[in-house]
């Protein structure tokens, strides 16, 4: 897919992935011409950005301890950075069992987005009838359009009582005890 499809589908800046593209991101052409569009792949630009936006917090944590600001060196009192981090993740662990933190699933929050991209889409399609329909009588076109509005209202509440039920199945079955 392109830069402007893929900042269409998941909300990113077309500035923000060429900077990307620029420190590593996975290009499907890399041999391009210069006038011919870069192809990304979905998917494989998710988990570099995973992956580096990992690297990026850790550096920038470890970057952070140095002038006793915070940051995982130096964190109640520990000086090795690698001991600290642990520290912080073992504490981190213990305020989500006891539901002081609650994380957030990157599918979900990634899910949401596209829903929402999906959801401003759907509902421009209704206007764009409506326009399109210009030279139609009044009354039909305002009908039309109603019908539209309709027909993406209860399609969009439909998947999204699908997705909320789907996701607390899951939900579901991750608290439940795996069988032995």
């Amino acid at each position: 897919m392109s830069i402007n499809a893929m900042s269409r589908l998941t909300g990113w800046d077309r500035g923000t992935i060429e900077n990307w593209l620029a420190k590593g991101c996975p290009v499907e052409n890399p041999y391009r011409e210069a006038n011919e569009p870069h192809e990304l792949d979905l998917a494989k630009v998710w988990r570099w950005h995973v992956e580096w936006s990992k690297a990026e917090a850790l550096r920038a944590a470890a970057a952070s301890g140095m002038d006793g600001e915070g940051g995982f060196e130096g964190w109640m009192g520990i000086r090795e950075p690698g001991k600290a981090f642990d520290a912080q993740l073992k504490l981190m662990k213990v305020a989500e069992k006891t539901g002081l933190l609650v994380m957030h699933d990157q599918l979900a929050n990634a899910l949401e987005l596209a829903m929402n991209s999906i959801r401003v889409n759907v509902m421009t399609l209704p206007e764009v009838i409506f326009r399109e329909m210009s030279g139609f009588d009044d009354e039909k076109t305002r009908a039309w359009r109603r019908m539209a509005l309709e027909q993406c209202r209860t399609a969009l509440v439909s998947a999204d009582r699908d997705i909320a039920k789907a996701m607390e199945e899951n939900a579901g079955a991750d608290d439940e005890p795996a069988e032995a």
